[in-house]
């Protein structure tokens, strides 16, 4: 962590001295990660050490934030493992122009991407803290419910995703079988199971809105991107015949 910081924090001598470079995922993990202690945050500061439905968030969405750095340590999304001080194409040739104050602007860009990560994570602990502020207790019916919908989420997500790094492992190209069988992407089907239960939990407009917004501006475009970029191998045309982009086919 010590190493981190002075990375994040330090000029270049200091980055080449330590020879440590942030990545998107050390911005996804440590927000996931602080996750059972903002849930905790909540509890405290609204007094709702008695509540079940404020126990029952920070299990749910606490146990999911230890799971997702456990995950992220045995077998790593390759699609979070980009550099955070990436530039895009402009800076790079106002650096080749030796217009020295887009290349710190570019450093400065890139930093805030890792940033811009971290903070729209942690806007998912406003759910903790509307259960929190508003004394809310959920009926039994949702409890089991969203309880159900978690667990059967947190396999599929999980599980996939240990099913696709396994498989790249050993043989590049589509994968089509288990999991992948009925639907292209069983991992953000159970991301979605997972978060719609913390938001059904709240009993409140907030979390269902802005998980929507993800799912509109992030994850349905990264399922796109990914559809574009498998559909170059063999078979493609038959597997996308017989699954759908997030939803299993079933017929």
């Amino acid at each position: 962590l010590k190493l981190q910081f002075l990375y994040f924090i330090g000029t270049n001598k200091r980055r080449k001295q330590t020879n440590m470079e942030l990545k998107w995922r050390h911005f996804i993990d440590a927000s996931k990660g602080l996750t059972p202690f903002a849930c905790l945050a909540a509890i405290h500061k609204y007094d709702r050490w008695d509540s079940p439905t404020a126990w029952l968030y920070f299990g749910m969405h606490g146990s999911y934030g230890l799971l997702w750095v456990l995950k992220s340590a045995v077998f790593p999304d390759a699609t979070w493992e980009r550099p955070n001080h990436m530039k895009g194409a402009v800076l790079e040739e106002a650096k080749k122009k030796g217009w020295n104050m887009m290349d710190f602007l570019g450093e400065l860009l890139g930093r805030f991407t890792g940033l811009t990560i971290f903070a729209s994570l942690g806007i998912y602990w406003a759910n903790a803290v509307i259960i929190c502020k508003n004394k809310v207790e959920a009926p039994a019916w949702l409890i089991g419910t969203a309880t159900f919908t978690y667990g059967t989420g947190v396999f599929l997500h999980f599980a996939s995703d240990m099913q696709k790094h396994v498989r790249l492992q050993h043989k590049r190209g589509l994968i089509t079988d288990m999991l992948f069988s009925r639907t292209r992407n069983p991992n953000y089907l159970g991301e979605l199971m997972i978060y719609g239960s913390f938001a059904a939990i709240t009993m409140h407009p907030f979390p269902p809105a802005y998980l929507l917004l993800n799912v509109l501006t992030i994850w349905l475009p990264n399922m796109l991107t990914k559809d574009r970029s498998i559909s170059r191998h063999e078979g493609w045309e038959e597997y996308k015949s017989r699954s759908w982009l997030l939803f299993p086919k079933f017929y």
